[in-house]
């Protein structure tokens, strides 16, 4: 596998914001969103070509048991299926962010799937990243997943139509695109999807880049 990094730090995002976790960054993607921050791992070449062994002796050094597997889209490589094996059968937790372009059945049947979380990227018009179907895998999303939008105020209607067409069982996150979009205008958005959509009313979340505050908003590593 292409690896960018592999550091330990705290989930800044999601189900397990602030949780300990050892990051594993694959590189390579198939998307070029205007808002990324990973750009230095977009491509194969941004990464350093690793051995599944490699890797899981590097993962065993930093005692987590919680992993964040991210990117660049980690899935777009096929042996990153066979690391989520190898991770899950050594008793570790996987969170893996994704950007909702790819299949995620594969995954899912993995006899460890118990010990996945899937954090899926709902792709916006605004990101202007290219995918056709940016909805195509929501149906694949269990109750223990994630749905994650990044979001201008431009976006609000779309997100609004997409939950409400779908009926989403995983937990949504609405996160604003960085120094784009006014948090608190984003707080009011997400409470009048717990109004007028009640199914989502005890699964919408509203969150910000945890590390973005912590950290220099362009340091790596944490």
């Amino acid at each position: 596998l292409y690896v960018s990094e592999i550091f330990s730090s705290i989930d800044g995002e999601g189900l397990y914001t602030g949780n300990p976790a050892t990051f594993i960054r694959l590189a390579g993607c198939n998307l070029k969103c205007v808002y990324c921050d990973t750009t230095y791992a977009s491509q194969f070449c941004d990464g350093k070509k690793l051995s599944l062994k490699e890797i899981l002796g590097s993962v065993r050094n930093f005692k987590n048991k919680r992993i964040t597997l991210t990117g660049g889209e980690p899935l777009l490589q096929p042996n990153a299926v066979s690391l989520i094996d190898m991770l899950t059968t050594e008793g570790f937790f996987v969170n893996i962010e994704t950007n909702g372009s790819l299949p995620i059945q594969n995954v899912l049947s993995l006899s460890g799937a118990d010990r996945i979380t899937i954090t899926m990227d709902y792709k916006c018009s605004s990101s202007h990243c290219g995918i056709t179907d940016p909805g195509r895998y929501l149906p694949q999303l269990r109750n223990k997943d994630v749905l994650k939008f990044v979001l201008t105020e431009a976006d609000f209607d779309e997100c609004f139509s997409v939950l409400k067409k779908n009926g989403i069982r995983a937990t949504v996150y609405l996160s604003p695109v960085y120094a784009k979009c006014n948090p608190l205008t984003l707080v009011e958005f997400a409470k009048s999807i717990s109004a007028n959509l009640p199914e989502y009313s005890e699964r919408i979340r509203f969150q910000l880049q945890l590390h973005k505050i912590l950290w220099d908003p362009d340091k790596r590593g944490v």
